[in-house]
Order: structure tokens, then sequence, then C-alpha cells
């Protein structure tokens, strides 16, 4: 399954990511393990990316799966993704009070708190 995971083709814009993070099962080293888990940490800057990248996982799940082998799909978290522009006010302020703090500031996209008001079109940022 990892394996054709990880052959899923991901677009360098918007950046989109694909990370098993972890991996169990088995009761000891040299035994077939009767049953796996793994957790897989999908994210993208834009939702439709992510729901395209979604239904390719699924795919793979259809693919691996076969008479001897039953997967089981649990969405474990979900963090919306949203986007300000960089010209936005809020932006601007912010750039404006870290150098006056003698702070140069860095514009860069991640996960934070600031999603999921951003998902619902309300401006936000995260200083740190």
């Amino acid at each position: 399954m990892i394996t054709y995971l990880a052959d899923i083709p991901l677009p360098g814009a918007p950046h989109t990511t694909l990370n098993v993070g972890l991996v169990s099962g088995g009761t000891s080293i040299n035994t077939i393990a009767a049953q796996a888990v793994l957790e897989l940490d999908l994210r993208s800057e834009q939702s439709p990316v992510l729901a395209e990248l979604v239904e390719r996982v699924m795919e793979t799940v259809k693919r691996v799966e076969h008479a001897d082998v039953r997967v089981e799909v649990q969405e474990i978290g979900s963090r919306p993704s949203g986007y300000i522009p960089i010209d936005h006010r809020l932006v601007l302020l912010a750039q404006r009070c870290l150098l006056e703090q003698g702070i140069q500031p860095e514009l860069a996209c991640s996960s934070t708190d600031a999603n999921l008001p951003l998902s619902r079109g309300y401006p936000a940022l995260c200083l740190g």
C-alpha cells in the first residue's frame, strides 16, 4: 500500500503533500502481521486539489484490496485550507508591526490555527 501511495504524483503548485507518518502492526518481528495500520497525512493549499488527492488515495485502496486483504479507511482529522492575499491589509499591518520591532517578516504558507477562519472566508494569519 505504501509503495503505491508513494507513486501518486503530487503537484508542485499548489503545494501538496502526502505523508505516511505512522505504521504499526504484528505481534513480533518475524511474524506476518494479521493486521497492520498506517496513518496518512494529506495536505494541499487548495481544497479542490486535496479532494483530487483523496480520490487517488481511495483508488489506491481499491487497488490493494483482494480476497485476503481488507482495507478500512477512517478519517482521524481535518484541517481545511484557505488563503489570504499577500497584499491584504491584515498581512500588510502585521508586516509593518514586525518591521517596527526590528524583525524581518517572512511570508510562508503553512498549517496553523488560521486555517479554519481562512477556510470560512475570514482573514487570518499566524505570527511566529
